[in-house]
């Protein structure tokens, strides 16, 4: 699937709905995440993103049987799946691959991720799992050092040629590291999630995405969301002014009668930045996170959103579940926390 057909895809498969994508992020009881999933299909999302650190794909594997059971055809549904670091090299991506499809009972994956630019190292003698990184006894991850991005990317080339991916993209890459794989690969990538809010906009990442086709979704677009607060807890992430008590969205939220989140993915979603829902467990929590068609933003006011990038300084996560990555050539932030 080329970028201009996967931009066409999110669009048309959502039932008119904002949210082109729900994540599953959050550890959450089995049944809520069944009934989470079914959920947010009722309202009108069809594309997933899975988490396979959170070991989530088999219980969103048996919610999707279930939706597909209905009468749903597979080809209406888009999940996004994606290899973790500690699965990043090439003689790894097919092996990562096929256990995330046996997980989810899947003939394939409509987007598959190279999960971070960095890559971790794995015990090699064992079984691939849902969570093989291996810990330092300081703590930190232990960090493959010699896994080459270009190879890695071929192997993803290869899945989509094998027919069990329909398209590859990044997650977390900088500018300058998806510009190299833009210009060392066949198939190129056609999306990249990124941790963009209010106060980190990533105008010049866009910039980039936009002049070579590539979609930009952001997983974070409410920035410090609670769920985060409570799983970076004790973690590497900046203290930063909560983005939904900003003069600036507090008083929009007040004229439109919107909540303060709500002007928040508003305005990236006018800006064309494919929204990723982070940990909806409750059933109950959908409907109303989604209900941003209903009002636009005038250019004025876009304009005053933009004006409140901090840039680098607005980055609020840093090395998060993954200690120690900064000290990896390929960490992707110009600073640490």
């Amino acid at each position: 699937m080329n970028p201009s057909e996967l931009r066409r895809s999110l669009l048309q498969k959502t039932k008119n709905c904002p949210w082109e994508i729900l994540k599953l992020l959050m550890k959450i009881e089995p049944n809520a995440l069944e009934n989470a999933v079914i959920t947010a299909f009722d309202n009108g999302m069809s594309h997933f993103v899975l988490n396979p650190l959170m070991n989530g794909e088999r219980l969103v594997g048996q919610a999707l049987t279930k939706i597909f059971q209905g009468g749903t055809k597979r080809e209406d549904v888009f999940v996004l799946d994606s290899v973790q670091p500690f699965g990043s090299r090439a003689s790894d991506v097919e092996k990562y691959l096929k256990f995330s499809l046996d997980n989810t009972g899947l003939e394939y994956f409509d987007m598959y991720l190279f999960g971070e630019p960095w890559t971790a190292l794995r015990d090699f003698t064992k079984k691939v799992t849902y969570n093989d990184f291996i810990l330092n006894a300081n703590g930190t991850i232990a960090l493959d050092f010699d896994a080459d991005q270009i190879t890695t990317w071929k192997a993803m080339e290869a899945q989509v040629k094998a027919g069990l991916i329909k398209s590859i993209g990044l997650l977390n890459f900088n500018e300058k590291q998806v510009l190299k794989l833009i210009n060392n690969s066949e198939i190129k990538p056609s999306y990249l999630a990124v941790s963009m809010y209010l106060y980190n906009q990533e105008k010049g990442l866009r910039e980039l995405c936009a002049k070579h086709n590539i979609v930009v979704a952001s997983w974070a677009p409410s920035g410090c969301f609670p769920s985060a607060m409570e799983q970076f807890a004790n973690k590497n992430y900046r203290s930063l002014p909560n983005p939904m008590n900003d003069p600036v969205v507090l008083e929009l939220s007040e004229k439109y009668g919107k909540t303060s989140e709500q002007i928040l993915l508003r305005h990236l979603h006018q800006e064309g930045v494919v929204l990723l829902i982070p940990g909806l467990s409750e059933p109950e929590r959908v409907k109303p996170a989604i209900d941003i068609l209903d009002f636009e933003l005038s250019q004025d006011e876009l304009s005053q959103l933009d004006n409140l990038d901090r840039g680098e300084d607005g980055r609020f996560i840093d090395d998060y579940n993954f200690p120690g990555v900064a000290e990896h050539p390929e960490y992707p932030y110009s600073t640490h926390l």
